[in-house]
């Protein structure tokens, strides 16, 4: 973004703060703000609901002027799948806020603002790449989620010069067949954009593309059964302002029993359990069931399944051959 800022304080007494508003449509915000520059004394705060504030912790309006100026200071990234044109007062609003410090006669604070817009304009890709799907898959497994990815681009001419992957939760896991055959591996180590941002090498031709999103799979993180969402990063070759996207891909994770159900014949219930866990088969003989929640279908009371019973004891006879754990 090429926002300029100027004051005309020349003793040092004011200090100069600026709030982006990204616009938004019926599913929120269009896009969001990102900054390549780390500057101790400009900070880049994320307010929620498209809202940005770019503050200076120390230093006048030179420094956030300076700051601004610098190339990366402040990106627009387009939300996933986004485009449209967003002009004049459509578009981003920045308010610079200019705040006089008061003196030792007068200790009160004097401000004034202005605001301007940016418009934004967000194309599509010229080159019809795309790529759509989602997954569903267990907790704590690692699931093949290949044949859950569409792709399709029409440009023969053109390769897929690099793809990145982020979204990945902290401890969740990845892999996949790389361009020289040989399987790779990854897992993430953070939840901040840079830490869990995976970059796959590059590729050398249609195929390779082809066969690293096919052969990908990915675990969720140990014993998490958050969802997420993976949002995938094409660059097509030659690169210029129109090869990058991005396209979202959610994941569903399915959580997976804590426990084996524990069943205690009520024929003694208080007896203390044995050390080693005993097992019996199938048949009728009092028990009480001590765990409710990781109760499987195949368990039968008196026929009906054991599923929305409460705990307590019922005369009931076990699936033949089943084998159940008593603690």
């Amino acid at each position: 973004l090429q926002i300029s800022v100027s004051s005309p304080d020349k003793d040092g007494s004011e200090s100069l703060s600026l709030e982006l508003t990204v616009p938004s449509d019926s599913e929120g915000p269009v896009g969001s703000l990102t900054s390549d520059l780390v500057n101790s004394d400009v900070v880049l705060g994320d307010n929620g609901g498209g809202t940005y504030s770019v503050t200076v912790s120390e230093g006048g309006p030179d420094v956030l002027g300076a700051f601004l100026a610098s190339e990366g200071a402040l990106n627009f990234v387009p939300r996933v799948n986004f485009t449209g044109e967003l002009e004049g007062g459509a578009g981003i609003q920045v308010e610079a806020t200019s705040t006089e410090t008061g003196s030792a006669i007068d200790p009160g604070f004097a401000t004034a603002s202005s605001v301007a817009h940016i418009s934004v304009f967000v194309t599509a890709s010229p080159y019809n790449f795309n790529m759509t799907g989602s997954s569903i898959i267990p907790e704590d497994v690692m699931t093949d989620i290949g044949e859950d990815i569409e792709w399709s681009y029409s440009s023969e001419t053109r390769r897929v010069r690099l793809l990145t992957l982020r979204g990945l939760p902290e401890g969740a896991s990845l892999r996949y067949t790389a361009y020289n055959g040989q399987e790779a591996s990854h897992t993430s180590r953070g939840e901040n954009a840079v830490q869990n941002k995976y970059t796959f090498p590059g590729f050398n031709s249609k195929d390779e593309f082809a066969t690293a999103i096919s052969s990908l799979a990915i675990q969720s993180a140990p014993h998490s059964d958050e969802d997420f969402v993976l949002i995938f990063g094409v660059t097509l070759e030659p690169a210029n302002e129109h090869s990058y996207e991005e396209f979202s891909h959610p994941v569903t994770v399915i959580a997976q029993p804590s426990s084996q159900p524990s069943v205690v014949p009520s024929s003694n219930p208080s007896s203390e359990p044995s050390q080693e866990p005993s097992y019996f088969h199938g048949g009728s003989q009092d028990f009480e069931l001590v765990t409710l929640s990781d109760v499987s279908t195949d368990c039968v009371s008196d026929g009906v399944s054991c599923d929305g019973f409460a705990s307590g004891s019922y005369n009931g006879t076990l699936p033949a051959g089943s084998i159940t754990q008593v603690p």
